[in-house]
């Protein structure tokens, strides 16, 4: 199985105490990027696409040559990260050759435990979709104000994604499974729209017909690092459940 990693992003919000990119920040001895890499290589994948931004480029390429994980990591530019994290996506089409692969944020602490269940739920409940993804209905670590926000049926299809949802039934976790089918709709919104977030591409497959499922991992501890405040309360405050149940291996 494939990954894909999206790490393009210059993490404004963390400038004040990152000396290089947001996905190498310490995490516990480790950069923050090792953690979604780490539960991809746990599960399996044995190649994983990190997208960067040309700024990033030189510090992937001497970090991922470090790690100690039996995973294979090919790194790609997206040479126009101002178009959004949508179109980082768009730029793994040139790499990604199997019909499913896993994408992931750079900067989300999640357990294998959490990839194990995207899967599982596309085998059992979702085997026709072309996109899953991962949500939470009980998130216990997250700022739900500031989260993306899901909103699905009972019969988990997607109705609606976005930060400013009124209703909503999960919080989007970062962690999707798609087919490869995706990029072909992808071409498609890039060729008459310059930007998209990644939220605004899934409703984009989702008006052109595509199916999108969610995955509910039921408040499994995971935690998006955005902020000084988010870094502080995984290391030493009350969000260290996430970090210590990555460290056990659940």
């Amino acid at each position: 199985m494939e990954g894909v990693i999206l790490a393009a992003g210059y993490g404004s919000r963390l400038r004040s105490i990152a000396s290089g990119p947001k996905f190498l920040i310490d995490i516990n001895g480790k950069p923050l990027i090792y953690y979604p890499l780490y539960s991809m290589a746990k599960i399996g994948v044995n190649k994983v696409y990190v997208v960067v931004n040309y700024d990033n480029l030189e510090y992937i390429l001497k970090f991922k040559n470090n790690l100690e994980l039996n995973i294979d990591i090919r790194v790609v530019v997206n040479e126009e990260p101002q178009r959004g994290n949508g179109y980082s996506l768009y730029t793994a089409r040139k790499v990604v050759k199997e019909d499913q692969f896993i994408l992931s944020m750079s900067d989300h602490i999640y357990p294998a435990k959490v990839l194990e269940k995207v899967i599982e739920f596309k085998r059992i409940f979702a085997g026709d979709a072309e996109v899953v993804i991962g949500g939470d209905s009980i998130p216990r670590f997250i700022d739900v104000d500031e989260a993306t926000k899901i909103l699905a049926d009972n019969e988990f299809n997607l109705i609606n994604i976005g930060k400013d949802l009124v209703n909503y039934t999960h919080i989007d976790i970062g962690v999707f499974m798609m087919s490869r089918n995706v990029f072909y709709y992808a071409a498609e919104y890039f060729r008459n729209y310059f930007e998209a977030g990644l939220s605004k591409l899934i409703k984009w497959f989702k008006n052109r017909g595509l199916r999108v499922k969610v995955c509910d991992i039921e408040g499994v501890p995971w935690k998006d690092i955005d902020t000084p405040e988010d870094l502080y309360m995984v290391l030493m405050g009350e969000y260290r459940e996430v970090l210590n149940i990555w460290e056990r291996g659940v």
